[in-house]
């Protein structure tokens, strides 16, 4: 995980930059595409290749390793934050300039 990212406020979606969430690959029952968000799987935290599915369309065993990558990399990315709040001397609720983006460069990112 980027050390910059301390300056996010919250985890970005799937530990992708950019606005793009991509679609389920899966056909529904009547055979046309499905259109659902697909489930978010963190890059980088996933053992498996992406199964490109949303919610819906994943079986039991996805779910769950979907679930253990999204607990891993919100530990990771919080675990990193409280790292920066202890070495920086403040709280969360304090900022410092290492805290945030400068302005006009933040990354675009879903939340």
């Amino acid at each position: 995980m980027p050390a910059e990212w301390v300056r996010f406020h919250a985890p970005p979606w799937g530990g992708r930059l950019g606005y793009d969430k991509p679609t389920c690959v899966r056909a529904r029952q009547d055979g046309r595409a499905c259109t659902r968000q697909a489930a978010e799987w963190p890059e980088g935290f996933v053992e498996d290749d992406d199964p490109g599915a949303c919610w819906s369309h994943l079986d039991d065993a996805e779910r769950a390793r979907c679930l253990q990558a999204r607990e891993a990399y919100r530990a990771a990315f919080w675990a990193l934050k409280e790292a920066h709040w202890e070495a920086a001397g403040h709280d969360r609720n304090e900022r410092c300039a290492d805290c945030t983006w400068p302005s006009g460069q933040m990354p675009g990112a879903n939340f």
